[in-house]
């Protein structure tokens, strides 16, 4: 973390880092608006700088080039900045006396979102997690299950998108941080204690949209057991719903005991009745992809929910918004 000190009333603040050059002076009269989005799952966050450009010097002495890095930090004065990042420059956009420069995270190297095809044999989803952080140089952290998921055929996809599909399936999500893969069960995230509270007081908009209709009390899983020469039912409740429809799933699976946790996953992906997106009066830098928050006041409505995806943007004359799209969890 790093600090910026004042003596002066509380201001958004924020750090600009081109191939670990701090340029935040050098852009301080010419930037536009910086926007940060930081996502919870299987994704690569984002950056985009959008910058006045009257001289065209970034369309000649200060031309971005792809894969050139960015460090950004954000905040207020006075506080220490939340780090983000860092990230590689994807596309430079120019237009009309402006350049927008867009980058993704480091983390999320370009192999892993090039398309493959491979076969895995009698695998887990922990081995198929291995393989992959093994070929693109990362330390897989956190515990999985060692659950039989039997053969698993990736097809033209790219190994984040494979993963990510095959983690939420078994009730897994992951984040790449640095040179690690970081696994985490649904279950244990959303029992992390809240962070903040929100109140209707501290939201410039809101809009929460309760999914009841839409959720179930069951799920069911089917697949084919090629040793009994048969289909194989499986079904698990969420007791805590009642009078709802059943999700049903066809799905390939290698036993009961891998039917069971992708039913309990189903049921988890479709148990959230309230979801929708949030916007602070102020700028909040712990409103961060992951993080859990209590919210009061609101009737009905008041719970624990995560967020699943926050964008952070600060623009000229000193405005910092953040904005999340959020789901009830408790």
């Amino acid at each position: 973390m790093e600090t910026i000190t004042t003596n002066t009333e509380l201001k958004p603040a924020f750090k600009l880092l081109y191939n670990e050059k701090n340029i935040t002076k050098d852009i301080s009269d010419s930037y536009i608006q910086i926007t940060y989005t930081d996502k919870e799952h299987g994704e690569a966050d984002e950056i985009a700088v959008d910058i006045e450009d009257t001289t065209g010097k970034w369309k000649d002495a200060w031309y971005p080039t792809k894969g050139d890095s960015l460090g950004f930090y954000m905040g207020y004065m006075g506080q220490k900045l939340l780090p983000c990042g860092p990230f590689e420059i994807d596309e430079p956009h120019f237009m009309p006396a402006v350049i927008s420069i867009k980058g993704i995270s480091t983390s999320i190297k370009k192999a892993l979102r090039e398309k493959t095809t491979k076969r895995f044999k009698n695998t887990t989803l922990k081995k198929v997690a291995q393989s992959i952080a093994k070929k693109h140089g990362l330390t897989l952290i956190g515990t999985i299950k060692d659950i039989k998921i039997g053969t698993k055929t990736q097809k033209m996809q790219t190994d984040l998108n494979f993963l990510k599909k095959l983690a939420e399936a078994h009730g897994y999500l992951f984040k790449i941080t640095g040179n690690k893969l970081v696994f985490y069960s649904i279950g244990t995230l959303e029992n992390v204690k809240s962070v903040f509270t929100v109140v209707p007081e501290d939201l410039a908009d809101y809009d929460l949209g309760d999914k009841t209709a839409q959720t179930y009390s069951a799920c069911e899983v089917t697949y084919f057991d090629h040793k009994k020469n048969k289909k194989i039912k499986v079904r698990v409740e969420n007791k805590s719903i009642v009078k709802a429809d059943t999700l049903k799933i066809n799905a390939k699976c290698s036993n009961k005991d891998q039917a069971i946790t992708m039913a309990n996953a189903g049921l988890k992906k479709v148990s959230y009745q309230v979801e929708g997106t949030i916007k602070f009066k102020k700028g909040n830098p712990k409103a961060c992809a992951g993080v859990n928050f209590d919210l009061k006041k609101m009737g009905k409505l008041n719970g624990k929910y995560k967020i699943v995806t926050s964008t952070h943007s600060i623009t000229k004359g000193g405005a910092y918004e953040t904005t999340c799209e959020v789901k009830k969890i408790a």
